[in-house]
């Protein structure tokens, strides 16, 4: 629950997140996600690095499409 370099989350539509973080040198880093579902067992992330200071998660369930998790945790390496 901690947010250490983080400025802003939203969420665009169901299974799509947007992170802001506080600005780094360049887009050469690196986003390690883990997502956490009490009612899936299966699916598919996936992230985007969209600048230096903002990238993209996705949640994919087959079957079911873009869906939320119920957590969603993430660490930014550079």
């Amino acid at each position: 629950r901690a947010s250490s370099g983080v400025s802003s989350t939203s969420r665009g539509s169901a299974g799509q997140y947007t992170v802001n973080i506080t600005a780094l040198a360049d887009a050469n880093y690196a986003v390690t996600v883990g997502l956490g579902s009490s009612t899936s067992t299966f699916g598919y992330y996936g992230v985007t690095i969209n600048s230096s200071s903002q990238f993209n998660i996705s949640n994919y369930q087959p079957g079911a499409g873009f869906t939320d998790p119920t957590y969603v945790c993430g660490d930014v390496w550079r």
